[in-house]
Formats: structure tokens, sequence, C-alpha cells
């Protein structure tokens, strides 16, 4: 899905697997990409690889809301979890636009020993598990191997054991020539690896630096990517990449170690400090200017020239100290060392300024930062121009989105009327009672007085007649 196309979760799919994907390995996806996905991004690979069958066919599509179902995840968690796994070159998109269906192609893990030879695996792993783990991993691609070179070889050849019978005709048998012609034509069916620009890199110049170190420019050349990958995200020129190429080459042989390369250039960055204020003569330009600035305004345009100038990393340690945010994180300069190795710099730039200068956060949160590059890969954001367009779309869809606050009204208190004797300040009043209610009581007494004597008198008659 590297082009913009409308899927929905009403989109049909069908699963399927590259030819060589029989030599797909669940402990290396495991032990070498999963530092490198989300953790939605594993489920869902799992999940399309249990929907393999064999021979699949168009008839048998399903929409992509059942595999939402399956994983528990969200549409915009299901785009982002595919589009990551094209980025590992884990899976290859094609879509059929008259029947409206999406045909997902499995491809194989690479064995360990081609994931640490990988220039843009290695490194993105490399940041994300840190130096220590990164080298047990290097050790995992090389545990069962023994050094052999010091002993005879004794194995026996192909012909030492069988036996073929050159008159026969089943050597150029036709059944086995289709079957090669077959395959043939899919053994290379790989996603094509992410292919870096080259910048205003000049390669000539660091083969200059270091003609009398003995190393040559085919050795270079043979290790452009991973030297353009290096530079493009810690921001390094070509006389700091050409001291630690020194470093990493072998004296007597002339080549070039990559793991201690990568391991140098990751020192280096960790203990550097960024400058607040980088001089024009030491940034460098991450893309060409934009061009389609005419809908911005001055202020805008002006930030866009900002973006375009600076190293993200610091573009970053500026912003951070203009707005008070305190320091960069090891956390955050990973996460800028992530977004650079997929995004354009200038766009991450923009994203920064979004996160940071925009929306007031004192931090650039890994979730939320690749959640939002995610989409404006989905939009192809290609610069600085049209990240801070798809900031601005973005912003005015968050509070559009925004539900208005309700209004609650409080119910009116019920008071119990209280009895005069129990208000606060109540005196008992004594009243003197009236000359005929004084004989009222006096008879009532007198009365009771003499029902009292009479029921006594009885008693003491019962007593005695027993």
């Amino acid at each position: 899905m590297t082009e913009q196309v409308a899927l929905s979760p009403h989109t049909n799919y069908v699963v399927c697997a590259a030819p060589d994907f029989a030599s797909f390995n669940l402990q290396t996806l495991i032990d070498f990409y999963q530092p490198i996905m989300s953790p939605h991004t594993l489920g869902l690979f799992l999940a399309l690889r249990g929907q393999l069958t064999p021979n699949p066919l168009v008839t048998n599509a399903q929409p992509l809301s059942s595999l939402l179902l399956q994983v528990n995840a969200g549409w915009q968690q299901a785009k982002e979890g595919l589009s990551q796994l094209e980025g590992l070159r884990l899976l290859k998109s094609f879509r059929d636009a008259k029947d409206d269906v999406l045909f997902l192609e499995l491809q194989r893990t690479l064995t360990p020993a081609e994931f640490i030879h990988d220039d843009l695996l290695s490194v993105l792993c490399l940041q994300m598990v840190g130096a220590e783990h990164f080298k047990q991993l290097s050790q995992q691609a090389l545990q069962y191997q023994l050094d052999l070179s010091n002993y005879e070889n004794i194995t026996h050849s192909f012909f030492d054991v069988f036996k073929l019978d050159q008159n026969s005709q089943t050597i150029n048998d036709p059944l086995i020539q289709n079957a090669r012609d077959s395959l043939t034509k899919l053994v290379d069916h790989r996603v094509d690896k992410k292919q870096l620009p080259a910048d205003d890199f000049d390669f000539h110049f660091l083969a200059q630096q270091l003609a009398d170190q003995g190393v040559s420019k085919q050795e270079l050349q043979k290790h452009k990517q991973l030297i353009l990958t290096e530079h493009l995200v810690y921001g390094l020129d070509e006389l700091s990449l050409a001291k630690l190429i020194a470093r990493a080459v072998d004296l007597v042989s002339g080549k070039l170690d990559p793991q201690q390369f990568k391991y140098l250039v990751r020192a280096q960055a960790n203990s550097s400090v960024p400058k607040s204020e980088p001089s024009q003569t030491d940034s460098t330009p991450s893309t060409a200017p934009s061009q389609a600035t005419d809908d911005l305004s001055d202020q805008e345009r002006s930030l866009v020239a900002t973006c375009e100038r600076m190293r993200p990393i610091d573009f970053l340690a500026q912003l951070k100290q203009q707005t008070g945010s305190g320091y960069i994180s090891p956390a955050e300069k990973n996460t800028v060392e992530r977004l650079v190795s997929n995004l354009n710099p200038a766009a991450v730039n923009v994203l920064i300024w979004y996160i940071i200068g925009e929306r007031g956060n004192a931090s650039l949160s890994a979730n939320f930062a690749d959640a939002i590059a995610n989409n404006w890969l989905q939009q192809g954001v290609k610069d600085a121009s049209s990240a801070l367009k798809a900031a601005k779309n973005y912003q005015q869809n968050r509070q559009s989105l925004k539900r208005p606050h309700k209004t609650y009204y409080k119910k009116k208190a019920v008071h119990e009327q209280l009895p005069k004797w129990a208000q606060p300040g109540y005196k008992e009043q004594n009243e003197e009672a009236s000359p005929e209610q004084a004989a009222a009581m006096r008879r009532l007494l007198e009365k009771g007085e003499q029902a009292s004597h009479d029921s006594g008198k009885r008693g003491e008659n019962n007593e005695s007649s027993k």
C-alpha cells in the first residue's frame, strides 16, 4: 500500500505467500523482527499466516472487518500494522481495482545472518534494542557455528554417492524444464529494499579523506547504502563519517567492518550533545526546498524553511529550549532516529513542531509520533510543506470530532419543615393552670388514690382467707 488507495473494513482480501515462504522461521520473527514492530503488528502477521490455505482463490476473499475481529484491533491500527509489515519486507500488497480485492502476499523472514547484514533492518534494530542486546542477537546468528577452517574437508560430493544414467531421457524431461521455467519467474519475488536518497552527501570528498587510510572507492561503494543510512539518521557529515570509517577498517585487508562501524556511529551519537543554536554551516539540509508553498502564510513558509535547513535532532533541541520543555531524553532520541529512517527529515521536523510547539507537549511521545507518521506516509507526505498541510488537516479534524460539553442541572433540594421544638433557639414556655384546670386535676388525683387504696384492701382479705 505504498500508494494512496481507498481501503475500508468492507474491502475484500485474499492471503497468499511468496514461493520462498517455505523458509519462513517463526523464531527469527520473534527474536529479530518483533523488537522493531508494534505489538498489534506481530499479531496481525500471525493472523494472516494462520489464514494461508493451499491454492488460494479470489472467490475465497473475505472482508477486512473479519481480520479486525480476529486480532481485536481498530481500523487505524490494522492499516498501520500492514504498513509496518510492508516496510519490514514481510508483506507485499496488490490491488484489483475492478473487483475491489486486496491481495496480501506474505514474505519469508531473513535468516539471522541476512538480517544482521541488512543495513536498514540492522540499524533500526540497534536503535530499538541497544548495543548489548544487539550483540546477543549477533552471537545468536552464529550460535551453532564451529570454526572448522583448520580441519580437512572430507565431505562426499553428489556424484560420489549417486549415479545418474547419462543416457536417461529424464535429465531433459519437459516436466522438469516446465517446473524450472515457472519458478524462475518467481525466484526474485521479494519487496524491493527501500533506497535512501543520496541527499547532498559527497562520496567523492569522503573517498578523498579516506584515500590515505587504505580504503578504496570500491569498498566505500560496496557499503554506500549503510553510509547513507547513518548520515541521514544521525546527521553526520563527510568528515565525521570518514573518521569513524577509518576506525572500523581492517588495517591489513582494508575492509570495512559494518558492525563495528554501526557501534562507533551509535556511540558518537549518544555521547554528542546537540547544539541549541546550530549554525548554517554545520546543519545538513534534509531535503530540497518545498515547492508547494503558495497557499501557506509567511509565518508558515518561514517554518518550512527552518525545517528544511535543520537536522531533526538539532531542531528538537532548539524547540525544547525555546518552549522550556527540558532536555532530550534517550527515548526521544530513539524516536527521532526511527522517524528519520521512515519519513523525510524535513517532515520529521514539522511533526516535532506540531507535537511540542503547536500542541504544547513537554516530550515527544513515541506512540503519538508513530501514529501521525504512519498516517502521513499513507497520505503521501514527502516534504515539509505537505507535512504542514497534513498537520493542519489533522488538527481541524480533531477539533471537529470534539463533542460539546453537556450541561447538568442541579435538582432543587427538598427542605423538611421541622417542628418548633426542634428548631434552634426554641425556649420552653411554662404556663400556669386556670382554677378550673387545677380543680379537675385534684379530682383525678383523688380518684386514683382511692382506687389504689381499695385494691390494697382486697389483696389483704384474700391472703387471710387462705
